[in-house]
């Protein structure tokens, strides 16, 4: 396995049949941004990203998609907040502290997490966050839930389940109201804290990245229900659960850096600075992502000026590194993974199987059933090579699933290795030796 580096602007279930030769674990993403002198800047109080795709929704709750948790990471905060490149460290953010054993905050063997509230932030809208803020943020979430989006997260560590349909039939008004008790009870405020109670044990740093992303942002209430979003009673709940449509697609009732100016669809998203900001002022007046598709767009426009970050697939990076005026950050990690994987049942109708026998002509479907074929393909596999020549070197060979940063995580354990005599080996013994 791997651990590589993603280019661009940007801020984990392996299926039965299917079995991991090699794989890439996403550990760091690299940012291209020109450095030019303030007199040479065409729009100094503006930076620029030129980047690909947009957002699917502003509505946190909804969002599951890299663009979308881009602008939402600038409208809204979290509870708490990754210490820069670290994605095992964490910095306080809405909450006063990072809570832990030593502070008294973290309880009952890691049960009963407390996050004290700061008072004081201003919101968009002209309010201030509260702890009942926080609380409502996370049922709305929960209640929300909808089909492929990423509440499942705090579902499990929170109600111990993936999906609310576990608890009970929610269509029922009986099991629909024991629901809403279990997902209340999870999330509580106590005074000017709010204590999550989790159903079962979970790890305290997983919790924390899950704390850490724009999901787990913080709404202001007051906004968001006169928005149309779920008014935080019970009786009715199960009308806002699983929605069509996210019910703050466009809508800012957040308190973060910036806010939302326009969204043109399409074409970009431009947030101005929140002057009330907790932290004080951004640096800059505004921030314009604009989607531009086409790389030899991007490149003409960032290395003119008219964009100040800028989106780099890999096969392009070269192009950009060691131009003018350019600075490359590297390194900066996330908790991602690639993987090759191996197919057990191929299906018989599959164009990739040949003749669908073993005869010099094709493979049968079920060919990499045998784990000594693939331990042989797995010695076979050139890693180092690879690294260099498919990921200019910005990758790393780890020996497992499971990145730097998450519980779990070996250097120590055994990985494959590029060995032909190995795979040679192995070769021989797959499928009876008839390979």
């Amino acid at each position: 396995m791997h651990e590589k580096y993603r280019h661009g602007v940007s801020k984990l279930a392996l299926i039965a049949i299917i079995v991991v030769i090699a794989a890439i674990a996403i550990g760091a993403g690299t940012y291209y941004f020109t450095v030019l002198p303030r007199a040479q800047i065409k729009n100094p109080d503006t930076i620029i990203v030129a980047t690909i795709g947009e957002p699917e929704t502003l509505d946190p709750a909804w969002a599951y998609d890299t663009a979308s948790g881009e602008v939402i990471f600038n409208i809204y905060d979290t509870l708490i907040f990754f210490d820069k490149e670290h994605v095992d460290k964490f910095v306080p953010m809405i909450a006063e502290k990072v809570p832990s054993v030593e502070n008294g905050l973290i309880k009952d063997n890691g049960m009963t997490i407390i996050f004290p509230i700061r008072k004081g932030i201003k919101t968009h809208d002209g309010g201030e966050i509260t702890p009942e803020d926080v609380e409502y943020s996370f049922e709305r979430a929960i209640v929300q839930e909808r089909d492929g989006g990423p509440t499942w997260m705090l579902l499990e560590p929170l109600l111990g389940v993936g999906a609310l349909e576990e608890l009970g039939d929610i269509s029922d008004p009986s099991q629909a109201a024991k629901i809403a008790e279990m997902i209340d009870k999870a999330i509580e405020v106590e005074g000017d804290n709010v204590v999550f109670h989790l159903a079962e044990p979970f790890p305290t740093t997983v919790f924390f990245q899950i704390l850490s992303q724009s999901w787990s942002s913080i709404v202001d209430k007051e906004c968001a229900v006169k928005n149309g979003a779920w008014p935080g009673t019970w009786d009715n709940w199960v009308d806002y659960h699983n929605p069509e449509v996210p019910e703050l697609q466009e809508t800012d009732c957040g308190s973060g850096p910036f806010m939302l100016e326009r969204w043109e669809h399409g074409k970009e998203v431009s947030l101005i600075r929140f002057d009330d900001y907790f932290l004080g002022p951004a640096k800059i007046k505004r921030a314009v992502i604009k989607r531009v598709d086409e790389w030899s767009t991007r490149k003409l426009m960032f290395l003119k000026g008219d964009a100040d970050i800028v989106y780099v697939p890999m096969q392009h990076a070269k192009e950009i590194e060691g131009a003018e005026g350019v600075r490359v950050v590297k390194n900066l990690p996330t908790l991602q993974v690639d993987a090759i994987f191996f197919t057990f049942e191929v299906d018989p109708k599959s164009p990739y199987i040949g003749s669908g026998k073993l005869d010099g002509n094709g493979i049968p479907p079920d060919f990499f059933k045998d784990v000594n074929l693939r331990k042989a393909f797995a010695y076979a596999f050139d890693y180092d090579t690879y690294i260099r020549e498919a990921w200019f070197g910005e990758a790393e060979h780890i020996p497992g699933p499971i990145p730097k940063g998450l519980p779990g995580f070996n250097p120590d354990q055994p990985k494959y290795t590029y060995d032909l005599k190995k795979a040679e080996e192995y070769f021989k013994k797959a499928l009876n030796g008839e390979v």
